[in-house]
């Protein structure tokens, strides 16, 4: 017996030991590139190429945070960005959770095949539909005015009551108005799976009390949804900041934090002129000056960010 509970103390050591190892080990995996984005930002470029510096500058310098504000047009490049992330973001909340909503709740026809359609959403790579999206927001004509008249009259929309929306920020807030954005498949996803676990009797209390549909979801649903609203809300932030496909191919002459980030090797060799390696610190003090609203943000979140992920059921 004692050797039984012996060889059980070992196993639990030996396997306490293991889970420590592998914990250090992906902690270093996923923290290395950021501890290298650090080292080298605050690098002289005579530092770069010393192999006697590892991880610990000989010399500490700010002129690469100084030299990647200039070249990211920091100010105007973050006011752009938080502008349209935030923006979307918030449409995107409101979109989703009323879809998540109803394919929660409500019992419809062909419910379940659309929400097969809103999780293929997922699968259909955004390249696949990116030339009739562009048509669509250069010549953008009201919807149900459009097929009226060509059905009555047999005209096409006339070119005053059409609209080029490309160079403008609705090409971000329509889709995501309209549950189409960046990711929205996933939203309206953690939404419907977060809704259908609340009671059914908290619903029938609200009616019973006179309340309607629409009521019944912002004065029950939403205070009890206020992880799933974080959740999404980190979510969708995350990826309209680091939107760099959507912002290329719709938006040329409003520049994002992302688009400056993946041009600043040519602003840098444009602006001084030094070789690809030389320039290595500048690029990761813009790297790291991209990242650090999102790192302050889960900084002050996580601890509600990480109860929202468990509440939403998305790591089962």
């Amino acid at each position: 017996m004692n050797k039984q509970i012996f060889t059980s103390e070992i196993v639990a050591r030996v396997w306490k030991l293991a889970r420590f190892l592998i914990i250090v080990g992906l902690s270093f995996i996923l923290l290395y590139p950021i501890l290298y984005m650090i080292s080298m930002s605050f690098r002289s470029a005579d530092q770069v190429a010393d192999p006697s510096v590892i991880w610990i500058p000989k010399t500490y310098t700010l002129s690469n945070f100084i030299d990647a504000v200039k070249y990211l047009d920091y100010n105007a490049s973050f006011h752009t960005s938080m502008t349209v992330s935030l923006s979307s973001s918030i449409l995107s909340l409101i979109s989703c959770s009323l879809a998540g909503y109803g394919l929660a709740r409500f019992k419809f026809r062909g419910k379940e095949i659309w929400f097969t359609f809103v999780i293929l959403t997922l699968i259909v790579p955004a390249q696949a539909v990116t030339i009739p999206m562009y048509l669509q927001y250069q010549n953008f004509s009201i919807p149900i005015i459009s097929p009226i008249l060509n059905i009555l009259f047999g005209v096409n929309m006339p070119s005053w009551l059409t609209v080029n929306l490309i160079d403008t920020w609705f090409v971000f807030w329509l889709p995501a108005m309209f549950g189409c954005g960046i990711r929205a498949g996933l939203y309206i996803f953690i939404f419907r799976q977060f809704f259908r676990s609340i009671p059914h009797e908290l619903e029938e209390a609200a009616q019973v009390d006179g309340a309607g549909y629409f009521k019944t979801f912002y004065r029950i649903m939403i205070p009890n949804a206020g992880s799933a609203y974080l959740t999404v809300f980190i979510f969708s932030l995350v990826w309209y900041w680091n939107d760099t496909f959507y912002s290329n191919v719709f938006i040329s002459r409003k520049m994002t934090m992302a688009k400056a980030l993946s041009g600043l090797s040519s602003a840098i060799q444009a602006g001084i002129g030094v070789d690809e390696y030389r320039s290595s610190p500048i690029k990761l003090a813009g790297c790291l000056l991209f990242i650090a609203p999102l790192m302050i943000m889960y900084l002050f979140l996580q601890n509600y960010f990480v109860e929202s992920v468990e509440r939403t059921g998305i790591v089962g």
